[in-house]
């Protein structure tokens, strides 16, 4: 049986930068928080999400994410990282984009026939997002998909 990895709170400056690190297409995320996916024994990060653009009037977050290595991603795991910003800050909609040439990130946010991702929607491309020539792929996934997906009750 594999191992839950463990979730690292409180270090956000530092996992907003490792994730920052490992997006090219990204400059900054600005005023963020973020959470480590990792060994707590260690101290070695496999993962990061950063959730950034808060925008409390509309109840939306975007939510970026890097990894060393697809192992991070359980259900469980995946689970406690949307918690975050469902639950407990009450967002109604989550926000993911992609470069439209990175098919791992958009197999793990969709899913493919075969595996079910992490169940984002498909919303639309954004053309020359990062650059002239390289579009964006935006997703995102609601309250209520969550719930439905992660069995997670109502209020």
């Amino acid at each position: 049986m594999r191992r839950e990895p463990t979730l690292l709170f409180g270090h956000s400056e530092l996992v907003a930068q490792w994730v920052l690190e490992r997006i090219p297409d990204v400059q900054t995320f600005g005023k963020c928080e973020a959470i480590g996916v990792g060994n707590a024994e260690t101290g070695r990060l496999y993962a990061g999400v950063v959730y950034h653009d808060y925008q409390a009037a509309f109840e939306t977050i975007n939510m970026s994410i890097a990894s060393i290595s697809p192992m991070f991603a359980t259900r469980g795991t995946i689970r406690a990282l949307l918690h975050y910003p469902f639950e407990q800050m009450g967002c109604n909609l989550v926000a993911a984009v992609a470069r439209s040439t990175n098919e791992k990130s958009i197999r793990f946010l969709m899913g493919t026939g075969k595996r079910p991702g992490v169940g984002f929607k498909r919303d639309g491309i954004l053309r020359h997002r990062f650059g002239q020539g390289v579009h964006a792929v935006t997703f995102s996934m609601t309250r209520n998909e969550f719930r439905k997906i992660y069995g997670v009750e109502n209020g």
